[in-house]
């Protein structure tokens, strides 16, 4: 964490009361706060990205069938069915 992000989230942790009391109680105390911060930041960024994504296209490349929305929302790149992406995987060896 560079000291530019570091200087004002210590400055936030002592200026609320801890779980162990008034101050942080030592360094590795505040380091771990540090780190399950941020880890929650980026856990959110990753939560906002995943609901922004768009759902595949409801219906098949190939046999232009629909894609069920269980696959569509398992798998969201998806432009195939299960049964055309199978016999396409067969025809390209496990590479489509």
């Amino acid at each position: 964490m560079t000291l530019q992000l570091r200087e004002p989230l210590l400055a936030s942790i002592h200026s609320f009361p801890s779980k162990w009391g008034p101050a942080v109680a030592d360094d590795v105390d505040m380091t771990q706060h540090l780190e399950e911060a941020a880890m929650s930041g980026r856990i959110a960024a990753i939560r906002v990205r995943t609901e922004a994504t768009q759902l595949a296209p409801a219906d098949c490349d190939d046999c232009e069938g629909e894609i069920p929305m269980a696959r569509r929302k398992a798998v969201p790149w998806t432009r195939r069915c299960v049964r055309c992406q199978t016999l396409a995987e067969r025809e390209f060896g496990g590479r489509a």
